[in-house]
């Protein structure tokens, strides 16, 4: 019985978060009656991974590096809830809760997911702006389960992804953590959350093989 409840409340989870994505993902801001349409030439590279494992890093290179088969490159903009960090990345945006659920109602948020207690979700006039064109958008989507909901959507709707996890050892990313120019305070929260997503990324190896086509 309980096995049973728990995959109902699953599916239900799993629909709640397609409708979610699909609320905020077809229709484009201010003009809601006309449907999202990208260009044939338009890919979106989604990395994600735990802290530490050198997602900024190659984000920041790659977005800079001219690809031949591409008109521009960027990085796709990130709005969080959550207090700005030492050595925050350029791509995040940080509102309070009540200027995310205002971005929400208008529908100016794309993939919008709470992860720890905040707020997350990207930008998506951005987003439609430069999916419109021959463009090659990165972003950091760092909801596992989420992806998986997000890659089946962008899969159905014709838009061209591509979704690379960065993976390491728990006790390198602790190590890298205490080298990092944190406060104690943040290495200690930084290392809770990075052993809570190796921890989940081990439980779902099965899952995670299937959303991620590069496994680094």
């Amino acid at each position: 019985l309980w096995t049973s409840l728990a995959n109902f409340q699953y599916l239900l989870d799993e629909q709640n978060k397609l409708k979610k994505i699909i609320s905020s993902f077809v229709a484009i801001p201010g003009k809601q009656r006309k449907i999202f349409i990208p260009s044939e030439n338009f890919k979106l590279v989604v990395f994600a991974g735990a802290s530490g494992t050198g997602k900024d890093v190659q984000l920041e290179l790659l977005a800079k590096h001219p690809f031949n088969n591409y008109r521009f490159t960027d990085i796709l903009k990130k709005f969080s809830t959550r207090e700005p960090r030492n050595l925050d990345s350029d791509y995040y945006k940080f509102i309070d809760d009540d200027k995310f659920e205002d971005k929400c109602d208008k529908g100016e948020i794309l993939f919008p997911y709470d992860k720890r207690s905040y707020n997350y979700g990207f930008n998506k006039i951005q987003f439609v702006k430069e999916a419109t064109g021959n463009n090659l958008l990165f972003v950091v989507f760092t909801e596992f389960e989420m992806a998986r909901t997000a890659k089946s959507f962008l899969t159905e709707q014709g838009i061209h992804s591509q979704f690379i996890l960065f993976d390491a050892p728990f006790k390198d990313l602790r190590r890298r953590a205490w080298h990092r120019n944190f406060s104690r305070e943040e290495v200690h929260r930084r290392i809770l959350s990075i052993e809570q997503d190796v921890s989940y990324l081990k439980k779902h190896r099965k899952m995670i093989s299937e959303i991620y086509d590069v496994i680094d």
